[in-house]
């Protein structure tokens, strides 16, 4: 071959291999020949020829990503001939590597270790050029990635040659703008927009929608602009760097709720979500006209007025009311000047004016009501009001003041001073006020003065206990129309009361609750006033059976009062000579007046137990009393309504004579109550009802709700107690003959003269039984049937003869048995069977008569033989 270059031969050698080191890229060929031991030399072999390839292929010509708007990238690349990439074993494919710049130190060398990164092969085809285009799928929307393709040869050799690579971003979606909230009320017809763009820049339009509903059904869409629009006022726009933040205006818009959302648009067409809804509410105008509906007088001071207007609520369909403005002229038809402003919160909806214009007797105040909402809108045409014609009625006079003849009662006399041409008087009523100093009575101050109900009369006859604490007095009218409207107050006028009375009681209070009364009318009636220190104050209200607490306490009527320690009051004022209490049916607290005396009801007969009951702290027990005492509260117990009256001559009672009486004291930490029980003749009639328990107070009774259970007299008795839980019990007995045994809720029985207290708690019995019989009792005879003889026994109360005689059946005198004085208690003789000859009697039914003074009995028994 012509073009083979000879180049080199080596020498002989006996080694079966030689190295040669060629150029890259040359083709070289090989021949060989053996020469023997003899030196014979044989002929050149065939050749072989090799192509020497020292490195890898060349690097591409170029390379480009793009970003479609699906979501992919398209990559193509340019490489030369495929002959003239590699001129050694030849190229065999293109390695195409994808991955994020934060990988991108991973192809710095690339080794198998990479192959992780590997997208494809692409192999070659013969040409001038190559030309290769690759759409990558699966991305991540956001992500942006880095291309590279390098080439290998047959060998396995990558190009060792400086690499080209290409960038794209994924970009399948535009972020979602935020709206700012608005407020849930805007004044006017036009709002503005906040809009947050989060896009970095990727955003190029933006879509505003409005409407009316929250579903956006009849949505306006007509607004699609570009983010660089001047009309969004953005002055960071082109700085792909931070959220931008866009305003924009939308004007003509009616008076009601709107809702908006955006959206944003990007160059490769990508819609982001609809961004969150805002909404608001519109308000362009004002509320409706607020009129004043009434306007009516109250008496202030001496011949003065204030004046009350009252009006219905305005409405606004916008953002509401928010206050309301008062005004005021002396000329009627003009607005005139704000006197009163307050929110539209207040109610009821009145307001007083406390300095009216006195002009023409307070008729030149003219009024109007304007209603403002939130915005300051202001509407003030409702209706002007003011005074009508003889209104407000005319001041009255007190002509005199004078003591009744017995010093009963205070009589006050007046005159209607209302001028014929003023208006009429018909109809007027009259309010009197009264205190122990001048200025008091229009302080408003109910402590300090008294008010009597409005009366159409010109003569008030008023109780002389109103003198309570003071000789002096002030008096004062008002006049009042028949539609309430007041006067002013007329000059007060002085009274000074002859030969005052003032005087003083003593109260002792005792550690724990109490049952007190005020006799008199002390200067100030308030309870920390009356017993500084005292801890509470109760009444009990008949009407709803229930205690309530009191602060200021009344004459003649019953409290319950708790001290913390033992402790004496004494309080001043006017005596109290005589009081009338209403009582409803069952249990009253009434108190006393200044002397000790009895009490009358009505109806008669009022009462269901004659007594009243007062709790007596030291013993613990309800005392029953006869007659009132001076500072004391008691319970009375109504059969029905009507009224008990102090004072009246004291009653003559039933005497309670108990043949023996015994008290048991139930105790807890909260406090304790003792309980009596005995026996009497009559005893019903004296059993005492529990009266209901102050806090504090144990409720525990006897059976059927008594305090104190007084038994028939008998040789037994029976006591139950059903105790709340448990308590110590400790009990007190009379010095009769008897036994008594208390048995608890588990069965277990003491014998109450063995011990004097126990821990109890549930359902207890306490069994009474006399050891002698109240009265004389037959025992009957043992045994009956009998038949040789039988034992006849009996008790007595006391010592007494005793004649026992045996009958037959129908009649006919067996045996005189016995005749004979025999001692209390019970006693036994013995029949033989035998009449009074000594002979035996045959079998059937005897019967046997036992006589004691008045005393008479028979019995039955039968004789077997």
């Amino acid at each position: 071959d012509s073009t083979i270059t000879y180049l080199d031969s080596t020498g002989w050698s006996d080694v079966p291999e030689y190295t040669f080191y060629g150029a890259d890229c040359e083709r070289y060929g090989y021949e060989a020949q053996a020469q023997d031991v003899g030196w014979m030399t044989s002929s050149w072999s065939a050749p072989i020829f090799t192509k020497f390839d020292l490195e890898g292929p060349k690097a591409i010509d170029s390379i480009y990503a793009e970003p479609l708007d699906d979501g992919r990238i398209e990559i193509e690349f340019w490489a030369d001939n495929p002959d003239s990439m590699d001129c050694g074993a030849g190229l065999m494919r293109y390695r195409l590597y994808r991955v994020t710049p934060d990988e991108l130190g991973a192809l710095e060398t690339i080794g198998p270790e990479d192959d992780i990164y590997l997208v494809r092969y692409f192999y070659p085809t013969i040409g001038d050029g190559t030309y290769f285009r690759y759409i990558d799928a699966d991305l991540i929307d956001g992500e942006c990635y880095i291309y590279t393709v390098v080439p290998e040869d047959r060998l396995g050799r990558l190009s060792p040659y400086p690499r080209d690579y290409a960038e794209a971003c994924v970009d399948n979606s535009c972020p979602a703008f935020i709206l700012d909230a608005l407020p849930l009320w805007t004044s006017g017809d036009s709002i503005t927009l906040t809009i947050i763009d989060t896009s970095l820049g990727d955003a190029d339009s933006i879509i505003i929608e409005y409407d009316v509903f929250p579903d956006f059904h009849t949505a306006v869409s007509g607004i699609w602009r570009s983010v660089h629009d001047p009309i969004f006022s953005n002055p960071e726009d082109f700085d792909d760097e931070d959220i931008d933040t866009l305003t924009f205006t939308i004007g003509g818009l009616m008076e009601t709720r709107y809702y908006f959302r955006v959206q944003g648009v990007d160059a490769l067409g990508n819609i982001s979500e609809w961004s969150n809804v805002v909404h608001t509410r519109l308000d362009n105008s004002s509320p409706n006209a607020v009129h004043i509906d009434t306007i009516y007088s109250r008496a202030d001071s001496v011949e003065t007025v204030s004046l009350t207007v009252g009006w219905e609520p305005s409405f606004d369909y916008g953002i509401g009311v928010s206050r309301y403005i008062v005004y005021r002229s002396d000329t009627p038809g003009t607005l005139g000047e704000e006197v009163a402003s307050f929110p539209a919160s207040s109610c009821p909806f009145v307001w007083t004016d406390y300095s009216p214009n006195p002009g023409n007797y307070f008729h030149d105040n003219y009024y109007t009501l304007a209603a403002v909402d939130s915005f300051g809108y202001e509407n003030s045409s409702g209706m002007q009001i003011s005074l009508r014609d003889g209104t407000p009625p005319a001041v009255p006079v007190i002509d005199t003041v004078y003591i009744s003849p017995l010093r009963e009662n205070v009589i006050i006399e007046l005159q209607d001073t209302t001028p014929f041409a003023y208006g009429s008087p018909f109809g007027n009523r009259y309010s009197l006020y009264y205190a122990q100093e001048e200025s008091w009575i229009w302080l408003g101050d109910p402590l300090l003065f008294y008010q009597e109900e409005p009366v159409a009369a010109t003569r008030m006859v008023l109780p002389i206990e109103i003198f309570s604490g003071s000789p002096d007095m002030y008096f004062s009218l008002v006049a009042v129309d028949l539609s309430g409207n007041e006067s002013g107050f007329s000059h007060p006028y002085y009274y000074e009361l002859e030969e005052f009375e003032v005087d003083s009681v003593r109260i002792d209070l005792a550690e724990g609750w109490n049952m007190v009364s005020i006799p008199l009318y002390p200067r100030d009636r308030h309870f920390n006033i009356l017993f500084p220190g005292a801890r509470d104050c109760v009444s009990w209200d008949p009407i709803d059976r229930c205690f309530v607490s009191e602060d200021i306490l009344e004459t003649g009527k019953g409290y319950f009062v708790s001290s913390l320690e033992d402790r004496t009051y004494w309080i001043k004022g006017m005596p109290s000579h005589s009081i009338t209490r209403h009582l409803y049916r069952g249990w009253n607290l009434v108190g006393s007046i200044f002397e000790e005396s009895g009490y009358s009801t009505d109806p008669d007969g009022l009462l269901i137990s004659p007594y009243l009951y007062w709790y007596n702290p030291d013993t613990r027990i309800y005392d029953a009393h006869t007659s009132a005492r001076p500072g004391y509260g008691y319970w009375a117990l109504a059969r029905e309504e009507g009224d008990i009256v102090f004072p009246a001559e004291d009653k003559q009672f039933e005497t309670f004579s108990p043949e023996w009486l015994a008290g048991i004291s139930l105790d807890t930490e909260q406090g304790g109550i003792r309980l009596e029980f005995g026996m009497a003749e009559n005893g019903d009639r004296f059993d005492l009802p529990m009266p209901p328990p102050v806090t504090g107070m144990p409720c525990v009774s006897f059976e059927g709700g008594l305090l104190r259970d007084i038994a028939e007299i008998g040789d037994e008795a029976t006591f139950k107690i059903a105790l709340p839980h448990k308590m110590r019990a400790s009990w007190s007995l009379p010095d009769v003959d008897g036994q008594f045994i208390l048995e608890d809720a588990d069965g277990n029985r003491y014998d109450m003269r063995n011990i004097t207290s126990a821990s109890l708690s549930g359902e207890i019995t306490i069994y009474y039984k006399r050891a002698i019989p109240y009265r004389m009792a037959i025992l009957g005879n043992v045994p009956n049937p009998f038949n040789l003889e039988t034992r006849l026994g009996f008790v007595l109360p006391e010592e007494k003869r005793v004649l026992i005689s045996i009958y037959t059946i129908d009649g006919k005198l067996v045996r005189n048995l016995v005749s004979d004085v025999f001692p209390s208690g019970e006693s036994w003789v013995v029949w033989d069977g035998c009449d009074d000859a000594g002979s035996p009697v045959g079998s059937g039914v005897y019967l046997y008569r036992v006589i004691a003074d008045d005393f008479r009995e028979t019995k039955k028994m039968v004789l077997i033989k």
